[in-house]
């Protein structure tokens, strides 16, 4: 998006108008750009994982999608208006974004090929900035009414929604999950023309300033994979730096000692690394990337002509977990749903068609007979889908996942998985992580990755 909002421009201090000012300077266009035209059939996964962006290169603000080494460019938005903030999943899967189509920003969500564009929060407010709790039951925005914002939270289907902040007298945006879901790291105005980083707890409550700057701002925090780091911009005169800091704002070191405008940080999946948007290169504005611990000097990840914003680097995504047992999904119909907690649940099925879903915990579910559905969650789970043609998945943890007699679907999904197929005609497929595919009788299907052990 070329003109006052470029990223060429925003080499002037956000905290002369404090968090308003930050608000606008989030809707720069500058980044990525990617080497090829882009290809509609371009693969949706990447084994480093997938950068979201935003570029006017087709007229409107477009979200489009990139491997990091530039490859692989895929359009994921066509409609008119501007489609911009994007964020992933914590899985990879899904991409919530914020959508001007109509009067005014509003809140959508797509799967991460771009199909599937549903709006979730429509209203005579702006709403932008989205982001999915770790386990993808919620979403947090920022919405914005004049010259005064809060932050919201809803259910991701876009029910629920619910004020967060409610305090007229101090703006916050720019919201973030800790990766455990526990708390919330956002942008919120502290002495008159600064911002601060600030952190309250997940319902709101809590509140606490982790810059407490005596000059300059901090804005647009991101938390790093394991919840230990913070990334954010800082505002000092005359350039702006990107910083990283311990999760209680301690620490706080740029991440390169060039005197640029960098801005809008975010971790790369494994943690290790930091990119951000900047113009040490041209004034449209390339994507680099340095250590994540600020230990050594940032280089281009990707560089090229052109007015794009990068928002943020998915993890790989599954790609290979069953539909039913995403966050949000509906249940199918002709199913008994029995769900488990965070502990170590033992949870068993029907004669009948069942719905099993583990949650957190190191579960043990059995299906029993039925065609039946079976969702590990979080922990290292032991599933059984006993008779019947089932659909197996592990999700997160290392999961011993069988079928048991039947044609069945099987899904190690995240972690080092143990995945068998036992009898029947099985399709099995690994996930990320080292996974062991074993078919079993039968006439089977095994997909691993590079590194996977497969035995037919």
């Amino acid at each position: 998006m070329s003109g006052a909002y470029g990223l060429r421009n925003s080499s002037r201090r956000v905290g002369g108008t404090a968090l308003a000012a930050a608000l606008a300077l989030t809707g720069l266009a500058g980044g990525i750009a990617a080497a090829d035209p882009g290809d509609p059939a371009a693969p949706a996964t990447n084994a480093d994982g997938r950068i979201v962006f935003s570029s006017d290169r087709g007229g409107d603000l477009d979200l489009y999608a990139v491997n990091p080494d530039g490859s692989a460019l895929q359009q994921l938005t066509t409609a008119k208006g501007a489609d911009r903030f994007a964020s992933f999943s914590a899985d990879g899967d899904r991409i919530v974004f914020a959508s001007k189509r109509g009067e005014s920003s509003d809140i959508w969500v797509m799967n991460l090929d771009g199909s599937g564009q549903t709006e979730l929060a429509s209203a005579a407010a702006d709403e932008s900035h989205p982001v999915f709790s770790p386990d993808g039951s919620r979403i947090l925005y920022t919405r914005a009414v004049g010259a005064s914002s809060d932050l919201w939270a809803m259910k991701a289907d876009g029910s629920d929604q619910t004020n967060l902040t409610k305090t007229p007298s101090v703006n916050e945006a720019f919201g973030t999950f800790a990766p455990d879901g526990s708390r919330i790291a956002f942008t919120a105005e502290g002495s008159p023309g600064r911002t601060d980083i600030w952190s309250m707890k997940a319902n709101g409550s809590g509140r606490t300033n982790l810059t407490q700057l005596k000059d300059g701002s901090a804005f647009y925090p991101r938390y790093s994979p394991n919840g230990k780091k913070l990334t954010y911009t800082f505002d000092p005169p005359g350039y702006l730096a990107v910083r990283v800091a311990n999760a209680d704002g301690s620490g706080a070191v740029d991440v390169d000692a060039d005197v640029a405008t960098d801005i809008y940080s975010f971790f790369s999946p494994d943690g290790s690394r930091v990119a951000f948007s900047t113009t040490r290169n041209s004034d449209d504005g390339d994507v680099f990337v340095a250590a994540g611990d600020g230990s050594g000097p940032a280089t281009a990840l990707i560089v090229g002509a052109g007015e794009d914003t990068a928002w943020d680097w998915g993890r790989p995504g599954s790609g290979n977990t069953d539909s039913a047992c995403k966050p949000g999904a509906p249940v199918p119909a002709g199913y008994k749903v029995k769900n488990g907690t965070d502990a170590n649940d033992v949870l068993k099925g029907t004669a009948g068609k069942d719905l099993i879903r583990g949650q957190g915990g190191n579960d043990t579910i059995k299906g029993l007979g039925g065609n039946d559905i079976l969702c590990g969650g979080d922990g290292n789970d032991r599933l059984d889908g006993g008779a019947g043609n089932d659909r197996v998945a592990g999700n997160g943890g290392n999961d011993l996942v069988r079928g048991g007699r039947g044609n069945d679907t099987l899904y190690g999904d995240l972690g080092d998985d143990d995945v068998r197929g036992d009898a029947g005609n099985d399709k099995l497929q690994g996930g990320e992580g080292t996974d062991t595919l074993t078919g079993g009788p039968g006439v089977d299907k095994l997909a691993g990755d590079p590194g996977d052990t497969l035995k037919p």
